[in-house]
């Protein structure tokens, strides 16, 4: 998180969930509980640490956020349609900042050496650059010049085959009226 908060530019690929800096209230709470079970206080104060986080990508020195996300992330919704459609909503506000670009990677992409994790790339104001690889119990951060910069091309070879920004808008735009047609909100 240290590295997170240093970084000028940052690129993440997420397979099967809404990156942590992107994700509402609700949605964090649901992905975080069923992570590990633990108490109430300890899950939330895991949800509050998550949601603090959101402020790197705010504020005029906002580093440049890209996030790759693949279809499955859209396919594999919240429990509860509200969550969901909050999270979404939330998405199109997120890919309305001028320092925040989503695109979707398509499953007509194909098989890719990415799948199955995610990857942060995080380029320092130093000129170095970290990548972060993370399954769903392990993470690993590579330090290695040469091996971070094979993870980045991964990433380029993947955001080649995806959604532009503005597809990927209208593709979240068409869930959120699905959403709506299937589940109308109740009276109040």
């Amino acid at each position: 998180m240290r590295l997170e908060r240093e970084a000028t530019v940052q690129y993440q690929y997420a397979s099967s969930t809404i990156p942590g800096l992107l994700q509402t209230r609700a949605y964090a709470t649901e992905v975080l509980q069923h992570a590990r079970p633990r108490e109430a206080a300890a899950l939330q104060e895991d949800v509050d640490a998550r949601m603090s986080r959101q402020s790197i990508l705010e504020g005029e020195d906002a580093p440049y956020f890209r996030a790759l996300l693949d279809e499955a992330v859209f396919r594999r919704a919240a429990s509860q349609p509200a969550v969901w459609l909050e999270q979404l909503e939330a998405l199109l506000e997120w890919q309305k900042r001028p320092n925040v670009t989503l695109q979707l990677l398509p499953f007509s992409a194909g098989l890719h050496d990415l799948m199955g994790g995610s990857l942060t790339v995080l380029w320092l104001a130093n000129g170095k650059a970290v990548a972060y690889l993370e399954g769903s119990k392990s993470g690993e951060l590579v330090e290695d010049s040469g091996r971070v910069e094979e993870l980045r091309l991964s990433h380029d070879l993947q955001r080649d085959k995806a959604l532009s920004p503005e597809q990927t808008t209208e593709f979240i735009e068409q869930l959120v009226k699905e959403i709506r047609t299937c589940h109308p909100a109740e009276p109040t």
